[in-house]
């Protein structure tokens, strides 16, 4: 594995597609070593926790998860040349998944000092978030750390469908330049944001584009 490995980060690719099947995955994903120049990823079918080397890609623009079975999401907030996620889980996939907290924004708890600025996802421009059964909170920050933290200052395209337990969206999301939301298959979310008579559809009539339900 480590020879295959070495094999592999010696090659000059620009993308790559990964494509899990049943029974083989983690040993892997944990030996493989991507080219440190790869711009584009797709990951089909992983089951487990995510590899450090996932998050050290930082010259990757795009990144496609689906059907990627785990229980926590990996960080991937610094990956500092971002500029699409989506993550796509169809049938059974993902059910472990209730809470989204702030280490997928690249954000450690406690290690944020008085003085440093940590921008999360710096160049994310679009966002797609597609079918995660129990999601039910995807977190923000403390507002102590909020002038200390910038999260998505560049995204302009977010899609949710089909995350039916999702109860709100953080407000981080409301001071980015947000051109474009869509929202469907998500009932709780479409009540709130609803146009005109959604409790918080003030938060969202800001933004140009917007669709929510069906």
């Amino acid at each position: 594995m480590a020879e295959n490995a070495a094999i592999l980060v010696n090659k000059p690719l620009l993308d790559l597609s990964l494509n899990f099947v049943p029974g083989f995955g983690r040993e892997i994903m944990n030996g493989l070593e991507p080219p440190p120049g790869l711009e584009s990823l797709f990951i089909h079918g992983y089951k487990g926790a995510f590899s450090p080397w996932l998050s050290s890609l930082h010259r990757l623009r795009v990144l496609t998860l689906v059907e990627c079975d785990c229980q926590v999401l990996p960080s991937l907030g610094k990956l500092a040349s971002l500029e699409s996620l989506t993550i796509q889980y169809q049938g059974v996939n993902l059910y472990g998944v209730s809470k989204v907290g702030v280490e997928f924004l690249g954000i450690e708890q406690g290690k944020t000092s008085s003085s440093s600025i940590f921008i999360s996802f710096p160049k994310l421009k679009q966002l797609t978030i597609h079918f995660m059964p129990s999601w039910e909170e995807l977190e923000g920050v403390e507002e102590e750390n909020s002038e200390k933290i910038t999260i998505m200052p560049c995204l302009s395209e977010l899609t949710i469908y089909d995350c039916q337990k999702l109860k709100a969206l953080p407000d981080f999301l409301w001071k980015t330049p947000l051109q474009k939301l869509r929202i469907s298959g998500s009932p709780i979310l479409e009540n709130l944001y609803r146009k005109e008579i959604g409790e918080q559809w003030a938060k969202i009539s800001h933004i140009p584009n917007t669709k929510v339900g069906w």
